[in-house]
């Protein structure tokens, strides 16, 4: 019995764990965006992991505010970091006035909405609830680089079937692209860091940085590389120790090591000799087509921008006229040539919302500073992490990226004191309520449907890879069950219309009926400029015989992308326009212009 009694007060001092299920079903969906993969879609890794995270966050956040808005209870964290976050979609609903598409621009700023809505939902959670949602998120990536690593090893097993592989050593992980795999396990280390650096003797404590780091080194990711030394000098400064310095050392021995004998010794000899030949097009991997294109919007539109989400429908014209007014022509050494993102974010987003954009970065900055002391080790990691991707990535328009960004907001958002929403004001709560849940629902639809019309779009590309080559009556009747599909999707998604088009205008040259592809390709480059439009466009109109019209549009597309040259068959229209794309000291003038 005496015993017993000793043992009773323990138990009651025993701290209880507060298992919230918001933190397990959040921790999951992060955990599912990290690993999901769809073979055969047209976009197998991006778009997945982007509709699961928007589609899922949706639904749950949804459904919890709105259980909380019609009960009253519903309370948000007020600080100047919170204005900043619910500025930026508001600013981008606003610029759908000037946009050349408003649905885009209202489209980003629902995405906006939901990513915001993820910020303030996880600084309602608990420190450790956080870290269960964060170790999720991390436990994704460590399985991504775990498919790498079987990759590397040439385990078939382990490999994401039905999915084509990246060009560098056919890396895919589970994230697709080599950049993407990298900045999924780095951006999560200025999260996980400071609880390590806290007891750096508790080796164990180290192994799941040690393998995401490991992860990013194999990608061959220049970006990943420069993330890694910011992240370790910081690492150095926040520890203050000469054995931090002496282990900081024994890591770079270890590290040039494994670089002179690993795979990325020939990726960084090949960037080399790009350096020492002054090649910066090739060392940023073609950034400056979306670099140039980002400023020449910038230019044409400084104060307002083109609009939030117009960044990929305007590229090409941009593009063209940056080419045009340099003189020059591009140099892209591959077949695709759009570029959805322009691979810097602050510049993509000055670009889409003008000097107003600039002001909300000001804005977000400080607001940030504000929020927390600077000399917190999250925020100074975070920093040195986050700048080589924002520069060189497009994280921001990534789920893998933007996962950690909600987690480091609501980490600094978590202290701020929360005020009730609409608490007096039952009638307009609980209306606001209905449209809340709505607004959840709609996204989880939409986002469904992008799904599936991606996986139609894979589909597709592969039938139109079999049509080619098969003979001209079966040809007819796979062109004819596209065209038919594309067309009951046009009516249905609008924003899908130009895309859909061009396809349906691949279809049409490949049966034979370059008229009807003309119209096609046409309605298409009137709702989105793009050079594969303006290139079938070209190739419709020499399969009629009208040469003159055909140079001008193959020549304004070839010019953005050499390489689309290979695509022409007639010797003579080829080597006509080869001779017009180099010809850079006029412009080309349109058809029926001397």
């Amino acid at each position: 019995m005496s015993h017993q009694k000793r043992r009773k007060p323990a138990a009651k001092n025993k701290p209880q764990l507060n298992n919230d299920p918001r933190a397990l079903v959040t921790g999951i969906i992060f955990f599912l965006v990290e690993v999901i993969v769809i073979s055969g879609a047209y976009s197998p890794f991006r778009l997945p992991k982007m509709a699961l995270a928007l589609g899922g966050l949706a639904l749950v956040i949804g459904g919890w505010s709105t259980f909380r808005l019609w009960r009253g209870r519903l309370s948000v964290p007020a600080s100047p970091l919170v204005a900043a976050l619910v500025a930026l979609p508001a600013l981008q609903a606003l610029s759908a006035v000037w946009a050349q598409v408003p649905d885009l621009a209202l489209r980003q700023a629902f995405v906006s909405i939901i990513w915001v809505g993820a910020a303030l939902w996880l600084s309602s959670f608990d420190p450790e609830e956080r870290r269960r949602v964060l170790l999720w998120g991390v436990w994704g990536a460590v399985a991504s680089g775990v498919i790498l690593l079987g990759q590397l090893s040439n385990v078939d097993e382990i490999g994401v079937r039905g999915v084509a592989s990246g060009d560098r050593l056919g890396l895919t992980g589970l994230a697709g692209n080599p950049s993407d795999l990298a900045m999924a396990g780095l951006l999560f280390l200025p999260l996980l860091l400071p609880g390590v650096l806290a007891k750096p003797r508790k080796w164990i404590r180290w192994l799941l940085p040690a393998f995401l780091v490991l992860t990013a080194m194999l990608t061959q990711a220049l970006t990943g590389l420069a993330a890694i030394g910011l992240m370790g000098l910081g690492c150095i400064i926040l520890m203050r120790s000469k054995k931090a310095w002496v282990l900081a050392l024994a890591l770079a021995v270890v590290a040039v090591l494994a670089i002179s004998t690993g795979p990325l010794r020939s990726r960084i000899q090949v960037e080399w000799t790009q350096l020492q030949k002054g090649n910066w097009y090739n060392l940023l991997s073609a950034r400056e087509d979306g670099w140039t294109a980002a400023l020449t919007m910038i230019e044409n539109s400084p104060i307002l921008g083109v609009g939030a989400g117009q960044y990929s429908r305007e590229f090409y014209p941009a593009r063209t006229t940056w080419l045009t007014n340099d003189k020059s022509v591009g140099k892209r050494g591959e077949l695709a040539t759009h570029f959805e993102w322009a691979h810097n974010d602050p510049l993509q987003l000055t670009s889409e919302l003008g000097l107003v954009g600039v002001f909300w970065m000001v804005f977000f900055v400080l607001a940030l500073a504000r929020s927390g002391p600077l000399k917190d080790p999250v925020i100074v990691l975070a920093s040195l992490a986050w700048t080589p991707f924002l520069l060189l990535h497009y994280p921001t328009h990534l789920a893998i990226g933007l996962i950690p960004a909600v987690l480091l907001l609501a980490e600094r958002l978590h202290p701020a004191p929360r005020v009730p929403v609409l608490s007096r004001r039952p009638t307009i709560r609980r209306a606001v309520a209905v449209v809340v849940g709505a607004i959840a629902v709609t996204v989880c639809v939409t986002q469904i449907t992008d799904l599936r019309l991606d996986r139609w779009r894979g589909q597709t590309e592969a039938l139109l890879s079999v049509a080619e080559k098969a003979p001209l009556p079966l040809r007819r009747q796979i062109i004819q069950k596209i065209e038919t599909e594309a067309g009951a999707r046009i009516l249905h998604s609008k924003s899908s219309a130009p895309w859909l088009w061009r396809i349906i205008g691949r279809g049409r040259l490949l049966i034979g009926v370059p008229e009807e592809a003309e119209a096609a390709f046409r309605r298409s480059a009137a709702l989105e400029p793009h050079e594969e439009a303006e290139m079938g466009l070209g190739l419709s109109l020499a399969s009629q015989g009208r040469t003159a019209e055909a140079v001008y549009y193959l020549t304004r597309a070839c010019r953005v992308n050499p390489t689309l040259i290979s695509f022409i068959a007639q010797d003579s229209l080829r080597e006509s326009v080869r001779m017009n794309v180099h010809r850079t000291t006029t412009r080309t003038s349109s058809p029926g212009q001397k």
